[in-house]
């Protein structure tokens, strides 16, 4: 007869904790869309939710209005330098008038070209704005997300996912 052993069972108490962390912040504006379910496993680069900024909403609808109204000065000062332009070549360089006529082109030369240099600055700004409209949050890395009305959580072996309300996301790896 063979005796056999069974090991006594045995239990811990504690929190394993991580070494390492980054603390990784909120995108800015309203949650507006939480994209994943408690329990679900996600993988690196997946879309944990959405926000929406009304703040960043208003500054691109101001943004529109001050492009809309350089387009039309600027479509207003090539007009202009299209006459100007045709008045000019019309003349004779001996007509009393002629070096009025240049000066005039020269001017209204000047005005387009800085309604143009205007209309380009707003439209760099309305599309630096509009980038900032709508955010996602992304899984910084694979692992299981716990979902519920005061914070996400997502655990990966050890690591944590976690957003307390108004502290953003802090990513412990």
């Amino acid at each position: 007869m063979t005796k056999v052993s069974i090991p006594t069972p045995f239990s811990l108490n504690g929190q394993a904790e991580s070494k390492q962390f980054s603390t990784r912040g909120l995108p800015s504006g309203k949650v507006q869309e939480i994209k994943v379910k408690n329990g679900q496993f996600i993988h690196k680069g997946d879309v944990i939710l959405t926000t929406y900024d009304s703040e960043k909403q208003e500054s691109k609808e101001k943004v529109q209005q001050e492009l809309d109204k350089t387009k039309r000065i600027q479509q207003s000062a090539l007009s202009s330098l299209n006459f100007a332009k045709q008045q000019l070549s019309q003349a004779s360089k001996e007509d009393d008038g002629y070096s009025n006529l240049q000066k005039q082109a020269k001017e209204a030369q000047s005005s387009y070209d800085d309604a143009v240099s205007e209309a380009t600055a707003s439209q760099t700004k309305l599309k630096s704005i509009s980038v900032k409209i709508n955010n996602v949050l992304i899984a910084p890395f694979d692992g299981i997300v716990e979902v519920n009305d005061k914070k996400i959580r997502c655990t990966f072996n050890n690591p944590v996912l976690t957003r307390k309300a108004g502290f953003g996301i802090r990513v412990r790896i």
